[in-house]
């Protein structure tokens, strides 16, 4: 009677085409099935977005690229890149032009080689693979939401698992945490409402402090993966 009212319920809350029904009869199904996780402590949530840098991904061979690019930026042209860089689609080339300083070839193309060496050591931090694919299995949908310069959105999308439902970068949106209107882009990509998300991150303002004033629940990446780590020793809750 418990899983008829809820199934009832999500029908009624059915959004943008998005089958929140079938969702649930999906989730309500692999009941029948032994269970990888009981995600007890996520009742309530029907999507989670995590952060990218920190969080779900890394960069295995860092080569402290954009400190040379500030490095060869004159005092006045930081801040504006470093504000900038995070909120515009560029290739590395563009900036000394956009913001009204001389570089070098030979300094750029050193750049653009860390870059692409940086963006080739992308993957996902040792664990959130696992976590990645046991939250799809239990029927959740996946967001990644990053502060992010555009050299590195297709690698970071490519060491995923697989296509996340909602995939919002800063430069894309011309936004950054904890802007709000990230926070509502993510929301509307996900399909579900903000209370419904989980935002998993490791920056207190960007992904705790902004996600929860969003109206959605938030916790840090560490506690996120203690909260996995006691599940897999302890095993599913009876049902």
């Amino acid at each position: 009677m418990k899983a008829e009212l809820y199934l009832a319920r999500a029908v009624q809350s059915s959004r943008d085409g998005f089958d929140v029904a079938k969702n649930v009869r999906l989730r309500t199904a692999m009941r029948g099935f032994p269970p990888i996780l009981d995600f007890n402590f996520m009742a309530g949530i029907e999507a989670v977005c995590f952060d990218a840098f920190g969080t779900l991904m890394e960069i295995a061979a860092p080569e402290r690229t954009w400190s040379q690019l500030l490095k060869i930026a004159p005092p006045h042209a930081r801040k504006p890149l470093k504000w900038r860089v995070l909120r515009e689609c560029r290739d590395i080339s563009d900036w000394p032009k956009a913001l009204g300083f001389p570089a070098g070839q030979l300094e750029i193309t050193e750049i653009e080689r860390r870059i692409h060496s940086e963006a080739q050591s992308i993957r996902t931090r040792p664990g959130m693979d696992r976590a990645w694919k046991e939250l799809r299995e239990r029927g959740f949908r996946l967001g990644i939401c990053s502060n992010l310069a555009s050299p590195y959105g297709a690698a970071t999308l490519a060491a995923l698992p697989d296509e996340p439902d909602a995939t919002v970068f800063s430069y894309e949106l011309g936004r950054a945490k904890p802007d709000p209107e990230i926070y509502a882009a993510v929301a509307n990509e996900l399909r579900v409402l903000p209370r419904e998300i989980l935002f998993v991150g490791d920056t207190k303002s960007a992904d705790i402090d902004g996600p929860v004033r969003a109206g959605m629940r938030a916790m840090f990446v560490a506690e996120f993966e203690s909260q996995l780590r006691k599940l897999r020793q302890t095993g599913p809750s009876p049902p």
